[in-house]
């Protein structure tokens, strides 16, 4: 073999070798998953919120939150984003540190709690029965958790922070937001 056709072939094999490995870097690119919020969400508990590019066979993970580790299950939202909650917890870890594993994908985030969001309650009578009950009204947001001097008006009634028992007999109780008629 002559020495061009040795030079040759070898600038031929480097060019293979680095293409080969390139595209596979390429590849290895086109999937990725961004953490893109942690927060508390009334109803649902605690929200972790990705960014998914690429295709994935399944999505599994965990969180840990002041040394205990949570299951989490995702599912995709409307809009796109891959949402994860938790197995258990709510709104005691708004404001503390997450370790958040995905997939293999790490990611550490502060739990953003946005607001404190409670029922809105009515005291009805009801003449049939002859007697009051409570009827559902929507909810109310605030900054920071509910206490005995917070209120709100709504329709030019006013409504009182408190808790409602369902069950006298047990601890089965929910803080509210109810209009007591005068």
């Amino acid at each position: 073999m002559s020495k061009s056709f040795k030079v040759i072939l070898s600038i031929v094999m480097l060019a293979v070798l680095l293409l080969s490995s390139a595209s596979s870097a390429f590849a290895a690119r086109e999937r990725s998953i961004t953490l893109i919020g942690a927060e508390f969400e009334q109803g649902k508990g605690v929200v972790f919120t990705f960014k998914v590019n690429g295709e994935f066979d399944s999505y599994g993970g965990t969180a840990i939150i002041a040394g205990q580790e949570f299951t989490l299950s995702c599912n995709f939202k409307d809009n796109g984003d891959l949402g994860c909650t938790m197995n258990k917890g709510g709104g005691k870890y708004a404001g503390l540190p997450a370790l958040i594993t995905l997939n293999g994908y790490s990611f550490s985030v502060t739990i953003r709690n946005p607001n404190y969001c409670y029922n809105v309650y009515d005291i009805v009578y009801d003449e049939e029965y002859e007697g009051y009950f409570f009827m559902e009204d929507g909810s109310h947001c605030i900054a920071n958790p509910g206490t005995w001097d917070n209120a709100f008006y709504r329709d030019n009634q006013l409504y009182n922070f408190t808790w409602i028992w369902w069950d006298s007999y047990d601890d089965d109780y929910e803080e509210a937001f109810l209009h007591f008629p005068l």
